[in-house]
């Protein structure tokens, strides 16, 4: 009798370890959005100084490290923000069980761009986004608390081509104007 009362308490236990800590944090491949991917290079007619300077200042919130105008090169630093995603995660039998929450994720990117002659007067602006997320915890026992996972690694994860086609209607609008 006392052996299978010992035996219920120890699976009892090692079921709540796995849902309190199991089911918290997935793999990062859920921040790639159901989106449409957009163009992330675009060539436009003009003069190569305004398509520079209308990249540049397209591109000016981001921490600039490389700007090389002879060869077309501006590369940025890593830019961070905090992105949500919408995991499910247990709170026990009293806080509801298993529920959906909103999980933060750090999240940094830097861009690559290059500015290249394509002809006389037509010149290829190419972006190349390189993102990289890593998951927050749920603090233990099920309370809803997310912390940063400091000992966690960032996850290289692909770009939604979002923030590039932004840029380049920025480019566009920016060297339409006189």
């Amino acid at each position: 009798m006392r052996k299978k009362i010992k035996k219920i308490i120890i699976f009892i236990i090692i079921t709540y370890i796995f849902f309190v800590f199991g089911s918290c944090a997935g793999p990062m491949r859920a921040l790639e959005n159901p989106v449409e991917k957009k163009p992330t290079s675009r060539v436009f007619q003009g003069n190569y100084d305004k398509i520079w300077n209308c990249t540049l200042q397209s591109i000016s919130e981001y921490p600039l490290t490389i700007i090389e105008k002879e060869s077309g090169i501006i590369n940025t630093d890593w830019l961070g923000s905090l992105a949500t995603k919408k995991v499910s995660v247990w709170r026990g039998i009293i806080g509801g069980g298993q529920v959906e929450d909103e999980m933060p994720i750090d999240v940094q990117c830097r861009l690559n761009v290059l500015v290249s002659k394509v002809a006389d007067s037509v010149f290829s602006v190419n972006i190349i986004r390189y993102v990289k997320a890593r998951p927050y915890i749920m603090l233990p026992g099920g309370s809803g608390n997310w912390a940063p996972d400091r000992s966690g690694t960032f996850e290289q994860v692909p770009s939604d081509t979002q923030t590039e086609f932004r840029i380049l209607e920025k480019i566009n609008s920016c060297r339409l104007r006189p």
